[in-house]
């Protein structure tokens, strides 16, 4: 049987092969990641020109500490955001996993606990938010099959604001995923119909993308995306959307220390389209 995943990471690969290292989200970026003995602590900081608005500069730091039950988080950011977390596993029951979250942004204050158990056919989670509201995951399969969904459930209004659903295929090499996203936290319709693929078939090719059909403006969006690696040190992206836009992104690893990442995006339709650049360097321990 394929691993069960939750209902949240069903489609991440693809998500992160469409969305990651890229770099075209800021003119600059440097991170630096350090680690030892379970802790690893890791610093960022990107650079932005905003048309008329000057340079905008954000960065955030985090925290990780774990051990064999365990996992204690600490994010620190620029615009103030304050997370924290602690996990723990109990060695007698190793398919439960408890959770506490902590969120802070200016006056506002979020406290999320979690309680997650996976099982061979079924895996689910409940988190209890303190604004008044319950969510809960299931995520269930047999074979390379499977289907799962995600509610949310407001206990002022009384009423489902997020039902999501989806069914996924895992076989060896290749993952597929349909899914429903709503949109409408006020009243029940139909939202957003994503179907999405990955492929790693080849060792050093992985080709992955989604599309999205938006029940309620009638929109199609289509997004698909590659990963070629070069050699063990360098390695090249692409991802082309229906607008034509073309992001190009570039790896390499200078050494077992500094990783540098070049990407690039424009359209190749539109010639008076601005072209994008930006770099990020990475300083590991």
């Amino acid at each position: 049987m394929a691993q069960l995943e939750s209902f949240a990471n069903l489609s991440k690969l693809q998500e992160d092969l469409c969305k990651k290292n890229f770099c075209v989200a800021q003119d600059m970026a440097l991170t630096a990641y350090a680690k030892a003995s379970g802790l690893t602590v890791k610093t960022s900081y990107k650079q932005k020109t905003q048309e008329g608005k000057g340079t905008a500069s954000s960065g955030s730091t985090y925290f990780l500490y774990k051990n064999s039950n365990f996992t204690v988080k600490q994010e620190l950011a620029s615009s103030s955001l304050v997370k924290s977390s602690v996990e723990y596993v109990p060695e007698s029951k190793p398919h439960l996993k408890y959770k506490a979250e902590f969120e802070t942004l200016g006056d506002n204050e979020k406290i999320a606990l979690s309680l997650e158990s996976v099982h061979q056919k079924c895996r689910y989670k409940a988190v209890l938010v303190d604004d008044i509201t319950a969510k809960f995951n299931v995520v269930f399969g047999h074979s390379h099959v499977g289907g799962g969904f995600d509610v949310l459930f407001d206990l002022g209004p009384m009423r489902f604001t997020t039902y999501n659903a989806a069914f996924w295929y895992f076989k060896d090499n290749y993952r597929a995923v349909i899914k429903h996203e709503s949109v409408n936290k006020t009243g029940y319709s139909l939202g957003n119909i994503v179907a999405s693929f990955y492929s790693s078939k080849r060792a050093d090719v992985l080709l992955g993308g989604a599309v999205k059909f938006n029940y309620f403006d009638r929109n199609l969006y289509i997004e698909l995306a590659s990963q070629k690696k070069i050699n063990d040190t360098t390695l090249v992206k692409s991802k082309l959307n229906q607008c034509g836009y073309l992001w190009l992104a570039l790896r390499s690893k200078f050494t077992e220390k500094v990783t540098f990442v070049a990407g690039a995006k424009f359209n190749i339709f539109l010639k008076t389209s601005p072209f994008e650049y930006g770099f990020r360097v990475k300083f590991n321990q």
